[in-house]
């Protein structure tokens, strides 16, 4: 039986995907006294001790190695977008527009099962059978009766008659308007 293999004095632990050393009187140290070497490296470069929201990330993807060259101290979204970006590097996939059919081009982790995509809002509005009124037609309608009755006769929710008319720079009656109209008559 050989020397265990030691680690500034103690003894290394390979009990899950990352190397750990028995510490207990480490303030990072886990319940069991367990603390994995790329923390204390990670608590090193950051000089100070990493808290539960702090997250390491070894930039060749090998737990073996936990180099300060190699350990890099982020937080937890960071750290998962730095993982899909090298899962998705380059990744892009043709897909098909829904409306009609054009080839575009979209990056693989933001394609999901039974989506549909669109090359256009145009395409996606006439996918969806919204055929909206010129801009001046539905800025009477708009400032003529209120929102909800406007996006009944359309087809469509008061949110999306609201959003088109941002997109498109048409006012629309500020909050309460239709209210104080109708406690003045």
């Amino acid at each position: 039986m050989g020397k265990p293999i030691t680690w500034r004095g103690k003894r290394i632990h390979y009990t899950d995907r990352y190397p750990s050393v028995y510490w207990p009187d480490h303030p990072m140290s886990r319940s069991n006294g367990m603390i994995r070497i790329h923390r204390i490296v990670g608590a090193e470069i950051a000089g100070r001790e990493l808290t539960s929201s702090d997250h390491t990330h070894h930039d060749d993807n090998d737990p073996l190695n936990w180099r300060r060259s190699n350990i890099i101290v982020t937080t937890a979204s960071d750290h998962a977008s730095i993982h899909a970006t090298e899962r998705n590097k380059g990744k892009r996939v043709e897909v098909l527009c829904a409306g009609c059919e054009a080839k575009i081009t979209r990056i693989l982790s933001k394609v999901r099962k039974a989506e549909r995509f669109f090359c256009s809002r145009k395409c996606m509005d006439l996918y969806h059978g919204i055929e909206w009124p010129s801009n001046d037609e539905l800025y009477q309608m708009i400032w003529g009766s209120p929102m909800r009755d406007v996006a009944k006769v359309l087809g469509v929710s008061d949110v999306a008659v609201k959003k088109h008319c941002k997109r498109e720079s048409i006012d629309t009656p500020p909050r309460g308007y239709w209210l104080r109209k109708r406690q003045k008559c």
